[in-house]
């Protein structure tokens, strides 16, 4: 305690060295650990494809005409059947809604349309 400090006011000093010397730490050698953004990384997402398309989305009104037309002629002829071999067919509705909204953007060209079906959610 100093000359000028009162009785029960003196300092407590609270980095005190740890008795005995710490010893000092060798370079470290070799490649360093980064943490690097993984840009192939997938997720996954609870939400269905119809969550992706706003409610006024025009491909929902080419789905909504499909689905009123009897295609029951187009689907007779299908001759894959439960129970026998074979994979499922895939649905008269759904080929002729993606010509259908094609066909109303100004695409005609199939290579085109498969390039869709790849990268566009209202294909």
């Amino acid at each position: 305690m100093s000359q000028d400090q009162q009785p029960g006011t003196e300092q407590l000093d609270l980095f005190v060295e740890a008795p005995g010397e710490v010893a000092p730490r060798a370079p470290r050698q070799g490649p360093r650990r980064l943490r690097t953004p993984e840009r192939q990384q997938v997720s996954w997402k609870m939400l269905s494809l119809d969550d992706l398309l706003s409610e006024d989305h025009p491909v929902r009104a080419v789905w909504a005409y499909v689905e009123r037309l009897d295609l029951s002629g187009l689907v007779e002829r299908i001759q894959s059947v439960e129970g026998s071999a074979g994979a499922p067919a895939a649905d008269p509705r759904v080929l002729l809604a993606l010509w259908l909204q094609a066909t109303c953007r100004g695409v005609g060209n199939a290579r085109e349309l498969d390039r869709l079906c790849r990268e566009h959610v209202a294909y």
